[in-house]
C-alpha cells in the first residue's frame, strides 16, 4: 500500500471471474467496503483494522464476514466497522446473527479480553481522521441509506461515490469541497435508464447530466460486469473522460495506475518501497517481503540508537504479532565499556556479520534465556534464526535484520546459504530506506537549527522580539489544535503533522526580516530615543537656560546694589523667577509627552515648536532648547516612531519575505515564505508589505495575523508601550474584524475555544488585574 494514494481492490458493479466487488483501500489498515478484500490483499488482509461502509448492499459486505473467519486465530483488537445506523442494523440482523454467521460481537478474541468485531454509528458531514487519511460521509441517493466518502490524503482530496443515481447533494459537495476529483459509478448502459432509476444507478448519459457545470477528473466505477463493453463504449462517444479521467480497475492505484502491487517481482517489490515515504510502512513492507521469500514464521529489525538496538519493527505470523516501534528494552552493543557478544543481534552489528543459528536452544555461545521465556509465555518454539547486518553508504552499521524459523509447514528448517544471499539485499533496500530517511532528518534538522540560531539572533538583538516570536509560536500551535478538533464552524479543515510543523515554523520566522532594523528603532520606547533617550540631553539644555538666567538675574541684582543701574528690583527678580518656573513646566511638559503613551493633538504640536524657538544666551553662547530632529519626533501624534522609523519597523516584512524566499524550503514547508512574510497584510487591502486583497491572502496567513495582533497588545514587556487586557485586546481587534482587517468568522471561532485564556495563564505570570493599561 502506498501511504500517500489509496487503492481500488475492487471496482465492479457484479462479481465475475475478472472483477471484484466495490472494495477501496485508503490507508494501509483500512478500507471503505469488504466486497473484495481477501484476493486481492492475500495475507496482508490481516492488516486491516477498520472498514467504512458505504451501504448494505451485498457487493459492498460480501468478504468481511470471510476476513473474520481467516483472521481470528491471530486478531489482537477487533475489526472495527464504521456505518450508518441503518447499514449497522441490517449486518446485525442478516448477517452477524448465529444463523448466516457468528455474531463476532459477542465473541471474545483469543489474545484479549475484547470482542472481534465493532460497530460505530457514523454521522453525515463529520470528519473521521484516522493516522494518515480523513473520511467524511456524505449523504447520497440509492435505493437504502447510502453515503459516499470525501477522501482527504495528503496530495489530494477525492469524493467517492460508489453507488448512486442522480444526487443534488454532489454537486454540493465538489462546490463547496475542495475536491480534485470524483470517483462515481455508471452501472448500466443508458438504454436501461429505467432499470437504472428503479435500482438508483448511474448510466453514461445520466452521468453527463450530473457532471453538467463541474469541471473535474472523474473515475468511472461499479460498472456491472454483462454491460461493461457497452458502458465503456457509451462514455468514450459521450466524451466523458476528460484531463486525468478514466474507468478503473481492480488493483489499481488512484494516482499512479501503472503501479501495481508487488506480488513476488523483486522489481515491483523496490518500486514499492521507492514510493513510499513513510519509514515504518517501509520497513514493515521489507519485512513481510523478507518473512515471505524466506518463508519464515517473522522478523525483526533493529534500528541503531547511540550504543543500542531498538526494536523498530517486529512480525510473527503465528503469534499474531505486527507492531512498530514495540515497548521493548534495548539491546545494549556495549557491557561495561566492552562489545556485547553474549546476545546475538548485538554481536551481528559489533562484528558487522551474518550470523546463522540452526537451533537457538542448542546454541553455546549466545544467551537466549530471554528468548525462552518469550516462548514459554507464549507457547512457542524459537529454533532457527538469521540475522543479516544493515550497513549505511559508509559501510557503518545503522541496524540488524533478523528472520526466525524458515519452515515449510511441515518442519523448522535452518537457513541456507541462498537464504542469506537474498535476505542480504533486502537489509540492503532497509539500510538504504533508513540511510535516505536519516538524510532527509538531518537536511530538515539543518533547516530548522538555521531557524532557532536565526531566533537566537533575534534574542541577542532584542530579548522582547524573541519572546514574541516565542509566544507567537505558542498561540499558533493552540490555534491549530482548535481548528483539527473543531467539528462545527471549521470542520471541513484539518492540518495533518507536515501542515503543523509548516506552520509552527512560519510563527517561529515571522519576523526573521527584523534582523536587519536598527536596534534603536526595534527597541525604541520614547519619542526621543535612538542608541539613547535624548531627554537628558533636553534636560542638560533646560537646565543650562535656568542657571543662564540665574547668573543674569545675579549679575543685574549686583549692579542694582552697586548703584550702577536704576531698577525695581523686586520687579526683575520676579520677572526671572516666572520665566524660570515657565522652563521647570515646559521641560516636565516635554518630559510627560517623551513617554508614547500621551496621544499628543494640534495644540500639543504648536506647543513643542514654540518651546523650540526659544534662544538664550549664556557665556557659553546661544543656547536652543530642542533641536530640529527632537521636534520631529516629539511631533509624533501617536506612539513613538516617526514615519522614517515606522517604514524601517514595516520594512521587516517584505525583507523577511525576501529572505525566506531565498532558501529553498522542501515541498512540505513551501509555504512558509508566504505564511510568515504576509502577516501584516489586511483583508481591507491596506496591509503591508504589498497591500494585498482578501482573495490573495490565504487562510493560513490569517490564523497567523490574528496571533501576532493578540500577542503584540497583550505583551506586558515591551518597551513602548503597556498591555492590553484580554477584554481590551477583543475590542480592538472587533473593531478590526468588523472593519475587515482580520478574519471576522476566525477570531469569533477563536475566542470561543478558550485558546486565549490559556495562553495568558502559560504566558503571564501576573493576574489580569496586574496588567498595565497601554493608553
Amino acid at each position: 500500500m502506498l501511504r500517500s494514494d489509496i487503492r481500488f481492490l475492487g471496482v465492479g458493479g457484479s462479481k465475475s471471474a475478472d472483477v471484484g466487488t466495490t472494495c477501496v483501500q485508503v490507508s494501509y489498515d483500512t478500507l471503505i467496503d469488504g466486497g473484495n478484500i481477501i484476493s486481492i490483499l492475500k495475507n496482508d488482509a490481516k492488516f486491516i483494522e477498520n472498514i467504512f461502509l458505504t451501504h448494505s448492499h451485498l457487493d459492498h459486505i460480501s468478504d468481511i464476514p470471510y476476513l473474520l473467519d481467516i483472521n481470528f486465530e491471530s486478531m489482537k483488537k477487533p475489526l472495527k466497522i464504521y456505518a450508518l445506523k441503518e447499514t449497522i442494523n441490517v449486518l446485525k440482523n442478516s448477517i452477524f446473527n448465529n444463523d448466516i454467521w457468528p455474531d463476532f460481537t459477542k465473541i471474545k478474541l483469543l489474545h484479549s479480553q475484547e470482542v472481534a468485531l465493532e460497530f460505530i454509528e457514523i454521522e453525515f458531514d463529520k470528519a473521521y481522521k484516522l493516522q494518515d487519511v480523513v473520511l467524511t460521509p456524505v449523504e447520497v441517493n440509492h435505493t437504502v441509506p447510502t453515503c459516499g466518502y470525501i477522501i482527504e490524503k495528503d496530495y489530494f482530496t477525492t469524493l467517492f461515490v460508489p453507488d448512486t443515481y442522480l444526487c443534488e447533494n454532489i454537486s454540493t459537495v465538489i462546490s463547496q469541497k475542495n475536491i480534485d476529483s470524483l470517483i462515481v459509478d455508471c452501472s448500466y448502459p443508458s438504454r436501461m435508464r429505467e432499470l437504472a432509476k428503479s435500482s438508483k444507478h448511474l448510466t453514461p448519459s445520466l452521468l453527463k447530466e450530473q457532471l453538467d457545470g463541474l469541471d473535474i477528473d472523474i473515475y468511472i466505477t461499479h460498472i456491472k460486469s454483462n454491460y461493461k463493453e457497452q458502458v465503456e463504449k457509451e462514455i468514450s462517444e459521450l466524451d466523458l473522460l476528460k484531463g486525468n479521467s478514466r474507468i478503473l480497475r481492480d488493483g489499481e492505484y488512484l494516482s499512479d495506475p501503472d503501479f501495481e502491487e508487488y506480488e513476488n517481482s523483486t522489481v515491483d517489490f523496490i518500486k514499492l518501497i521507492s514510493k513510499e515515504k513513510d519509514l515504518d510502512t517501509i520497513l514493515k513492507s521489507i519485512l513481510i517481503e523478507a518473512v515471505k521469500m524466506s518463508n519464515s514464521d517473522g522478523g525483526t529489525i533493529y534500528l541503531k540508537e547511540n550504543d543500542s538496538l531498538k526494536f523498530k519493527t517486529v512480525i510473527n505470523q503465528k503469534l499474531g504479532v505486527f507492531s512498530s516501534d514495540i515497548d521493548w528494552p534495548n539491546v545494549p552493543l556495549l557491557l561495561d565499556g566492552e562489545e556485547n557478544t553474549t546476545n546475538v543481534s548485538a554481536l551481528c552489528a559489533v562484528k558487522k556479520k551474518i550470523i546463522n543459528i540452526e537451533d537457538v536452544y542448542e546454541s553455546t555461545e549466545f544467551n537466549f534465556e530471554g528468548t525462552k521465556v518469550f516462548d514459554k509465555k507464549n507457547n512457542y518454539r524459537s529454533k532457527s534464526m538469521l540475522l543479516i547486518p544493515l550497513t549505511d553508504q559508509d559501510d557503518e552499521v545503522i541496524g540488524v535484520l533478523q528472520l526466525i524459523n524458515k519452515n515449510n509447514f511441515v518442519q523448522i528448517k535452518p537457513y541456507t546459504k541462498k537464504d542469506e544471499k537474498d535476505i542480504e539485499a533486502y537489509g540492503a533496500y532497509a539500510a538504504t530506506a533508513i540511510a535516505k530517511n536519516e538524510l532527509i532528518d538531518n537536511l530538515e534538522n539543518l533547516l530548522l537549527s538555521f531557524i532557532q540560531s536565526i531566533s537566537f539572533a533575534i534574542n541577542k538583538k532584542s530579548e522582547y522580539g524573541y519572546r514574541h516570536i516565542k509566544n507567537v509560536q505558542k498561540l499558533m500551535d493552540l490555534t491549530v489544535f482548535s481548528i483539527n478538533r473543531d467539528n462545527t464552524v471549521y470542520k471541513d479543515k484539518y492540518f495533518d503533522s507536515n501542515q503543523q510543523k509548516e506552520l509552527s515554523i512560519s510563527a517561529l520566522i515571522h519576523d526573521i526580516g527584523k534582523i536587519v532594523t536598527p536596534d534603536y528603532v526595534l527597541d525604541k520606547s520614547t519619542r526621543l530615543e535612538t542608541i539613547y533617550d535624548r531627554i537628558s540631553e533636553v534636560k542638560e539644555r533646560f537646565t543650562n537656560a535656568i542657571n543662564s538666567l540665574k547668573i543674569d538675574e545675579l549679575k543685574l541684582e549686583n549692579a542694582y546694589l552697586k548703584g550702577e543701574v536704576d531698577v525695581d528690583i523686586d520687579r526683575v527678580k520676579e520677572a526671572y523667577s516666572k520665566e524660570i518656573r515657565v522652563l521647570v513646566d515646559e521641560y516636565n511638559y516635554i518630559k510627560e509627552i517623551n513617554h508614547p503613551a500621551k496621544t499628543l493633538d494640534n495644540s500639543d504640536i504648536e506647543k513643542i515648536e514654540k518651546i523650540a524657538k526659544k534662544i538664550y544666551q549664556s557665556d557659553m553662547g546661544s543656547i536652543t532648547l530642542l533641536t530640529k530632529d527632537e521636534v520631529k519626533n516629539l511631533s509624533v501624534k501617536r506612539g513613538n516612531l516617526t514615519d522614517e522609523e515606522r517604514e524601517l519597523i514595516n520594512n521587516h516584512a517584505r525583507v523577511g519575505y525576501e529572505m525566506l524566499g531565498h532558501l529553498k524550503f522542501p515541498k512540505k514547508y513551501e509555504k512558509i515564505p508566504q505564511i510568515a512574510g504576509f502577516h501584516h497584510e489586511k483583508l481591507n487591502g491596506t496591509g503591508y508589505p504589498f497591500g494585498l486583497s482578501e482573495d490573495e491572502i490565504g487562510f493560513e496567513v490569517r490564523m497567523l495575523t490574528i496571533c501576532d495582533i493578540f500577542e503584540a497588545l497583550t505583551s506586558s514587556d515591551r518597551p513602548y508601550k503597556r498591555a492590553k487586557s484580554k477584554d481590551e485586546a477583543f475590542k480592538i481587534m472587533d473593531f478590526m474584524a468588523s472593519n475587515n482587517e482580520i478574519d471576522k468568522q476566525l477570531f469569533d471561532f477563536l475566542k470561543t475555544t478558550g485558546i486565549f485564556d490559556s495562553y495568558l495563564d502559560e504566558t503571564h505570570s501576573q493576574s489580569k488585574s496586574e496588567f498595565l493599561e497601554y493608553a
